[in-house]
């Protein structure tokens, strides 16, 4: 055999070599994108499972947020310290779901899972007591440009 026929011989094995070391990195790759979106996705809805979870817990915070999912035009928000705390609720709540846009937008959310998410988000800020704080969280930048856009976009759209 001679040197030639070797050196050719060894350049396509290790061309072979690469290109299989490169197919297998792409199987990872896919696998471990697929893993953190499924993670993602778990953790998404483990949020709402415990958020729920800790409005069942408590009596009062199942009130307050009684009293923001009402859909009667006519209720005044609470006053004192529930109206604190229902602004508190209201930016949680908001701030929640922003979470899951950008997990959505970042490529670790699946379309499927943030449009239930936006689609909720729509709703939620249609409350009469929701509006009402909305332009405060605006205010106060507490909401990403981005979100805002999303979710208040999309009102426009209904």
């Amino acid at each position: 055999m001679s040197l030639d026929l070797i050196n050719t011989a060894s350049t396509i094995v290790s061309a072979l070599a690469v290109v299989a070391s490169l197919v297998f990195v792409a199987l990872q790759l896919k696998a471990s994108t697929k893993a953190q979106r499924a993670s993602s996705a778990w953790q998404a809805e483990n949020a709402w499972a415990q958020l729920n979870f800790e409005v069942a817990r408590d009596p009062q915070i199942a009130e307050i947020l009684d009293h923001i999912l009402s859909s009667d035009t006519g209720a005044a928000p609470p006053e004192g310290p529930r109206l604190r705390q229902t602004k508190f609720m209201v930016r949680s709540l908001l701030q929640h779901v922003q979470s899951q846009f950008f997990l959505y937008r970042e490529g670790s959310l699946s379309e499927e899972s943030w449009r239930h998410q936006r689609s909720w988000a729509v709703k939620f800020v249609r409350f009469p007591i929701v509006e009402a704080f909305l332009s405060e969280e605006i205010e106060q930048d507490i909401l990403s440009a981005d979100f805002r856009s999303e979710v208040l976009g999309s009102l426009k759209s209904h």
